[in-house]
């Protein structure tokens, strides 16, 4: 198994990102809230995923592949963005927010998934994982939380949490894909503005033909492009977004629990408690099926005769 030792401190990243930097051995973490800024072409020796989990986040990116024309589009908050070893790409950031980044040696996935077949560069809404992945969405969770905590200078801590969500996405097969939505979803203004909505009224009734009338669509088609953006049909990203609420309050320890319902808009503390047990149960739902997957897969394999016919 690859070594998660050796990591050295690097306090501050000197190319404009302030992003405070632990290096590893096969994965180093890049982290932090850097202002809005523009950092010109550039590559990385090691593959890098790029982690957006604030619904303020905004940024640019452009990239150059080998033979194919320059290529551009816009990441919003709630993305993660895969970037193959030595590709040319700048990044424009308009807006300030929890920011993570992953760099991962070429070799360091071949130890846990078979899964990453492109060098290239791939975005997905985060929200299809973090629903199903309760181990991941907590790891995202608490290096945001830490990012702005205290004791964010703690970097072997920072290390383990990297290597771990390393891990968890390398071994997920929709993420180590280029993602298949016939949809192109909604544009990144109007995605901020939905987002931004939801955000400002968590504590009242949102209604998806509210969303839908604030970027002037039908329920309908709202509803396929906010999917193909997130990850998530609206009803179920605004939960989420509400139990993400709800926890930062509790992790608080300055109100009731009730209180936090009523404040993160579920109607009563039964609610809120009903909606907690549901997301973890479908965590480890999702996470039992991709274990029967791979023991499935293993066991497909052709088998070994032993030396007394059993097999090995």
């Amino acid at each position: 198994m690859p070594s998660a030792a050796n990591y050295t401190f690097i306090p501050e990243y000197d190319d404009g990102d302030k992003l405070t930097h632990v290096e590893g051995d096969d994965v180093s973490i890049w982290y932090g809230a850097p202002e809005p800024h523009f950092r010109g072409e550039h590559s990385h020796e090691r593959h890098q995923v790029i982690i957006m989990p604030e619904s303020q986040s905004k940024a640019e990116l452009f990239w150059r592949e080998t033979s194919k024309a320059a290529r551009s589009q816009w990441l919003t908050g709630s993305m993660m963005c895969f970037i193959g070893k030595g590709i040319p790409h700048a990044m424009r950031w308009e807006a300030q927010a929890p920011l993570i980044c992953l760099c991962v040696t070429e070799n360091y996935p071949r130890h846990f998934s078979q899964n990453l077949k492109r060098h290239g560069v791939f975005i997905h809404p985060w929200g299809k994982f973090i629903s199903e992945d309760a181990l991941m969405r907590g790891l995202i969770e608490r290096i945001c939380d830490l990012i702005r905590s205290p004791i964010c200078s703690i970097p072997n801590y920072f290390a383990g949490l990297g290597t771990s969500l390393a891990v968890q996405l390398l071994n997920n097969p929709k993420f180590c894909q280029p993602a298949t939505t016939t949809e192109d979803g909604l544009a990144p203004y109007q995605l901020k503005k939905v987002l931004d909505y939801i955000q400002a009224h968590l504590s009242e009734p949102i209604m998806v033909e509210t969303l839908a009338g604030e970027v002037r669509l039908s329920k309908g088609y709202f509803t396929r492009l906010f999917t193909a953006s997130t990850g998530l049909t609206p009803h179920r990203y605004i939960v989420e977004e509400r139990l993400k609420s709800a926890k930062e309050l509790l992790h608080q320890g300055t109100m009731k629990t009730a209180a936090i319902a009523a404040e993160t808009g579920f109607h009563d503390q039964s609610h809120l408690s009903r909606s907690m047990h549901r997301q973890i149960t479908r965590g480890i739902a999702a996470h039992s099926t991709n274990i029967q997957t791979e023991g499935t897969n293993i066991q497909s394999k052709s088998e070994e005769t032993g030396q007394h016919g059993g097999t090995l």
